[in-house]
């Protein structure tokens, strides 16, 4: 796949294309026919399909991608912390039983 048109982070610098977001080198070769040099976009970019060209069906995919980041990373801390709270609840359940325990002995 080709170098997104007008993508921010292609930097051409002593000769070479760069993908100043991944910090990756690009490789490139030169198309005849339509007389410029055609720049491929490096794995990382293709596999996020985050960095694109501001269509709005891609703003739209894009939306939707980080809306589902969000939920993922809501969910998963959502999840750790419901476990702690169960445990600091297990522990002041046995603190409070030992304490009661004490409470019958000292009675006694």
């Amino acid at each position: 796949m080709e170098c997104l048109n007008k993508c921010e982070f292609l930097d051409f610098d002593n000769g070479l294309f760069r993908c100043k977001f991944y910090k990756k080198g690009l490789e490139s070769s030169y198309h005849e026919l339509r007389s410029k040099n055609i720049v491929k976009r490096c794995d990382e970019c293709i596999s996020e399909g985050f960095i694109g060209s501001n269509t709005i069906e891609e703003s739209l995919k894009k939306i939707k991608q980080r809306l589902g980041f969000m939920g993922d990373t809501f969910y998963s801390f959502k999840d750790d912390f419901e476990k702690e709270l169960t445990e600091i609840y297990r522990i002041i359940k046995h603190l409070e039983r030992k304490a009661n325990d004490k409470d019958d002995i000292i009675k006694l």
